[in-house]
């Protein structure tokens, strides 16, 4: 028992903290930073928002690479008709619509387009870039195809 009014002897306090020890709290290890940081990935969740961060991350790297395709085979220069001339050597990238483009064998579409006339009964068109696609679409005159329906897309 203690005494109210004197409190512990020196003997009584030392022999206390012979049993119990000193009034502080045990220091242990913690757990190091790092590995606190790797234990944030063993949720399943958050490793399911990790793979789907890095799909995305690849699908927007293929869509660059698939837009600078684009790009790369886009022609540069367009023949038009204004002012009822034909104007050679016009930018593609100037295209407005309503521009009464020129199209020859070989040429590429520079935007999307209606065909307004054709000099040969069919049009072939090759749209692989654009849809990937292996067949070219071939547009033949007199098949229920009209002005408002025959168009060419860019790619």
């Amino acid at each position: 028992m203690v005494d109210r009014k004197s409190g512990l002897s020196d003997s009584e306090v030392e022999k206390r903290l012979e049993i119990h020890g000193l009034n502080e709290l045990e220091k242990h290890e913690g757990p190091f930073v790092f590995h606190l940081i790797l234990d944030q990935f063993n949720d399943t969740l958050v490793r399911i928002l990790l793979v789907a961060a890095m799909i995305s991350f690849v699908l927007a790297c293929n869509a660059e690479k698939a837009l600078q395709a684009l790009k790369e085979i886009q022609s540069e220069h367009a023949t038009v008709i204004c002012n009822g001339r034909i104007v050679s050597g016009i930018l593609a990238k100037e295209l407005v619509p309503g521009d009464i483009v020129e199209l020859r064998v070989g040429d590429k579409v520079h935007a999307n387009m209606r065909v307004l006339t054709l000099i040969s009964s069919t049009l072939r068109v090759e749209n692989g870039s654009l849809t990937g696609e292996s067949e070219i679409s071939n547009i033949i005159v007199g098949e229920g195809k009209t002005e408002n329906t025959c168009t060419g897309y860019w790619g």
